[in-house]
């Protein structure tokens, strides 16, 4: 699976607003917008659906005009998409709704679909007896990027770009993530660094926060035992460059996070790993138990008795958390304000108004996917999908396209929630559908317990470590991030 776990724009729209971190925030403001959250937030299994978005409404427009006084006005009208989000989005988690009016809160994107490696167990496997993905090459072009980000950035907490593809090889991926911080997205990637054109200038300029660097050995031969087709003299030194980069460009992120999976070829390295990752200078170092491949190549063995651990060697809060909030500097003024303008309401109009709202409410028992709730993904074509999972010729998960302003909502991921609510009206509902048209989640193994993005992990962190939100207590975070 691909998740083991410089081009600055500048257009007249985007422009700065105050930054929190040069002031203390208006006690009497504080006190009221936490306040008013929690009080909506308590009254979620009281109120019906309707009053509970018609409160929501409510409480943007009390609190516009004095986050406006302390944050100005594109910042006032980001913190309130987000946070207004969160609290739909739980009560449509909660309660099990089919069509939904929130946005993801987290986006997994795919800059690109190729790979130059061959990984076992992944997307890309020479073993074509086994794979039977539905996976073609390319690379995401910054006008299908655009509209997606555009649609979705204002109410999500965080981007991931990678997937199943190497992001690295699409160069415009910093000038995506660029576009990402327009919306006060952290940005995080995945790759192997087996690239022979990096510029890593580029990368360290583009603001991206996190890098996971996928390096499973030391030595030449123990590495590509499992990183097949990739080079790790040219590795080593893309990490080094990396590390130089930072260090001239003054700049603390992204933070490089050596992820080493723990297989029985590889272990008797572990030692040696810690001490190079060291002397590279990364900031982190995880050795950590990877997922079974062996269905694939029967060669590769997870070494079953290892403990997931992370090493880390450079970890400075205040320093990152600035690296974050200066994503506050060049927001997307315009889009932010189209958003805003759309009450949610008007959202709940869109899909059915008062009636789906009264028939919205399900039981809060049994099981659920908090992926359809939480996340969306887009690979390099511009196909939306519901989770991490690819795509296959047995398996249904291309649910939409980037074209459809609804695709959080699409038929599929209505069904497909449908399956959790109400079981036997999904039975009566894909009776006589084509093949094609019946999402594979009723039939799927996986537990589903680990989100790329987790409310309660990613976006309570998120909140901590980012200036915007200085404003919310303790208590209203933990409350606006516990389901």
């Amino acid at each position: 699976m691909g998740i083991d776990q410089s081009c600055v724009l500048q257009e007249p729209r985007h422009q700065a607003g105050p930054s929190l971190q040069r002031r203390v925030p208006n006690p009497a403001l504080t006190y009221q917008l936490n306040q008013t959250l929690l009080s909506i937030d308590r009254r979620l299994a009281s109120l019906e659906f309707g009053a509970y978005v018609r409160a929501v409404d409510d409480a943007s427009f009390e609190l516009y005009p004095l986050l406006r006084s302390e944050l100005g006005e594109t910042q006032a009208r980001l913190f309130l998409l987000k946070i207004s989000n969160l609290l739909v989005s739980k009560y449509e988690c909660t309660f099990r709704h089919t069509a939904v009016i929130s946005s993801p809160i987290g986006l997994l994107i795919d800059a690109s679909n190729s790979c130059g490696l061959r990984c076992p167990g992944c997307v890309h496997s020479a073993n074509k007896s086994v794979n039977n993905f539905d996976w073609p090459k390319g690379i995401l072009s910054e006008a299908t990027f655009r509209k997606f980000i555009e649609q979705r950035g204002p109410f999500a907490f965080d981007v991931y770009f990678a997937n199943y593809g190497e992001p690295l090889l699409n160069p415009l991926t910093p000038k995506l993530v660029e576009m990402s911080r327009r919306f006060l997205l952290p940005s995080y990637a995945s790759s192997s660094l087996s690239i022979k054109r990096l510029d890593v200038d580029a990368v360290v300029r583009s603001g991206l926060n996190f890098l996971i660097m996928s390096i499973d050995g030391v030595s030449a031969d123990v590495y590509q035992r499992y990183r097949r087709r990739g080079n790790l003299e040219l590795v080593l030194e893309n990490v080094r460059r990396l590390v130089d980069a930072k260090t001239r460009l003054n700049s603390y992120t992204p933070i490089l996070h050596w992820q080493f999976l723990v297989f029985e070829h590889n272990a008797h390295e572990i030692e040696a790993v810690k001490e190079l990752s060291r002397q590279l200078g990364v900031n982190q170092l995880a050795l950590a138990k990877p997922y079974r491949v062996d269905w694939d190549d029967s060669s590769i063995i997870v070494k079953e008795d290892w403990v997931s651990q992370t090493l880390t060697y450079d970890h400075d809060r205040r320093a990152y958390s600035s690296a974050m909030g200066k994503m506050l500097e060049n927001l997307d003024t315009e889009v932010i304000a189209r958003h805003f303008s759309q009450s949610w309401s008007d959202r709940l109009e869109e899909i059915g108004g008062e009636q789906v709202a009264a028939n919205a409410r399900q039981d809060p028992g049994g099981a659920r996917c908090t992926w359809l709730y939480k996340c969306a993904t887009m690979d390099s074509h511009g196909r939306v999908m519901p989770c991490a999972r690819p795509p296959s010729s047995t398996d249904n998960l291309v649910f939409s396209s980037h074209d459809d302003d609804r695709h959080f909502n699409s038929e599929k991921h209505r069904l497909a929630r449908q399956f959790f609510a109400d079981p036997s009206r999904y039975e009566a509902q894909i009776e006589g559908l084509p093949p094609q048209d019946i999402p594979w989640c009723s039939q799927c193994w996986h537990p589903n317990t680990k989100l790329d993005i987790s409310t309660e992990e990613n976006v309570r962190q998120h909140l901590g470590n980012i200036s915007l939100f200085n404003l919310l207590s303790e208590e209203c975070k933990n409350s606006l991030t516990n389901w």
